[in-house]
Order: structure tokens, then sequence, then C-alpha cells
């Protein structure tokens, strides 16, 4: 077996435990997949939401895999970092759209059996055919035709996604796999979002129980000052008391 179909078989395993494919094939999306496209573009779109009417559709038939998926989430970064105005007012649906078509064209050549026509993404997308190859010249502008992807990019959005997915099956669940806990437990970010406010709780809890047993020292030490002065007193009484006698 070459080293190339190792890596990629190692990558297969790897997306298959992490972004909750499980037994099923990996030519379509999981669910979770198109829900965190449609949480992409809820944070960074103030203006304009895609939903998951539009998303779901897409992931289905065989047309976008994980890497397609993957690679497609690198250009809609770039387009954000390279345009924000263009990223803010375009149309969430076309633009992730468009990314895909990109994506899978990246990833497979013309003649291929994974490849997918624009006039099949037009039916998925119940879009004409002259505004789907639109979109993608203009997506395709906005990214300044830099359609390479390093493996570095690659790993960086895969770690970004399978952080996601774990988060979103803690918050659904309320309890993680082995594989999502080595997950979060691996991200720095994770670690910190959660350490940070247990210690803002173990100070605040310090500083009560401190102040508590401040006050109960200060309030000892006022109650053996007042007992000492009435022994005092009630000496003195006594001995004036005598003295007149």
């Amino acid at each position: 077996m070459s080293s190339v179909s190792l890596s990629f078989r190692r990558l297969q395993q790897r997306l298959r435990r992490s972004l909750c494919y499980g037994s099923r094939q990996m030519k379509s999306l999981p669910l979770p997949l198109s829900e965190l496209a449609m949480d992409y573009f809820d944070r960074h779109c103030p203006y304009d939401y895609m939903s998951l009417d539009f998303a779901k559709p897409l992931s289905r038939h065989e047309c976008v895999d994980a890497c397609t998926f993957l690679i497609a989430m690198v250009y809609l970064d770039r387009i954000r970092t390279a345009d924000k105005i263009c990223f803010e007012s375009s149309d969430p649906g076309e633009l992730y759209l468009s990314a895909l078509i990109i994506a899978s064209k990246y990833l497979h050549d013309v003649g291929q059996r994974e490849f997918i026509y624009n006039d099949e993404w037009a039916a998925l997308a119940n879009i004409s055919l002259k505004r789907v190859n639109e979109m993608e010249l203009n997506v395709l502008d906005a990214i300044h035709w830099n359609t390479s992807v390093n493996q570095v990019e690659f790993i960086q959005i895969l770690e970004k996604v399978e952080t996601w997915v774990a988060r979103d099956s803690l918050k659904k669940r309320g309890f993680c796999t082995y594989n999502e806990i080595a997950i979060l437990l691996s991200r720095t970010s994770f670690i910190s979002n959660c350490i940070k406010p247990l210690m803002l709780s173990l100070a605040a809890f310090t500083f009560v129980y401190s102040t508590a047993v401040v006050s109960l020292v200060f309030l000892q030490i006022v109650i053996s000052s007042m007992q000492h002065n009435s022994i005092k007193n009630e000496r003195y009484m006594v001995t004036v008391t005598s003295t007149d006698e």
C-alpha cells in the first residue's frame, strides 16, 4: 500500500469518527455538518442567514463528501477575510453553494464519477443554471481565483469543525463519547474556556470564605474584649462596694 493511500485511509477513519458518520457511507454529509454551515453564517452574517432547508438537500444525493465540505469552508473563510463587505452583503445560501461547487471541482476532475456538473447543482438548489454560473464566478473573483488549499489550512479547518461537532453533541446529548472528549481536551481554547469560569468561581469562593473567616475572628476578638471589660467592671464594682461597707 502506498504512503498516499495510507494517509488518505487514516484521514477517512478520522473523519468517520469525528464528524458523526458512524457506519454510513461518506459520500454525503451528516446533519451536524449542515447545521455547522448554518451556524457559521449566523455568526458571521449579521444581516442574513442560511436556512437548514436550503443546506440539507445539498448534502444528499452523494454530491458533497466531508473533504469537499472542509475545502468549501476554507474558501468561505477566505472570502470573509479578503472582502468582508462582499461576504456580509451576499446571500449566505448562494455563497455556500458556490463554495461547494468550487471545492468539488478542485477535488474532482471532469469525467470522474464524483464530478458534479453545474446543471446538477442548479437542480439540487432549485436555482437557474445561469445564476449558478454567475455565483461561481463571483466567488472565484472574491478569492482571486486562488483555489489551492495546503495541508496546514486543511488540518486547521478540520480541527475547528471537529471541535464544533463535539461541542454540539455535548450540548444536545449532555454527554460525550471518548473520541469527543479527546477532541475537546486537545483544544487549548476549550480547556481555557472551561477552566476560566472554574477559576473565577474558586476565586469568588476564596474571597467569601476569607471574608467570613476574618469577620469571625474579628467578632471573636470583639466579644473577648467585651467579656474582659465586663469582668473588670464587675471586679471594680465589687471593690467599690467592699470599700463602702
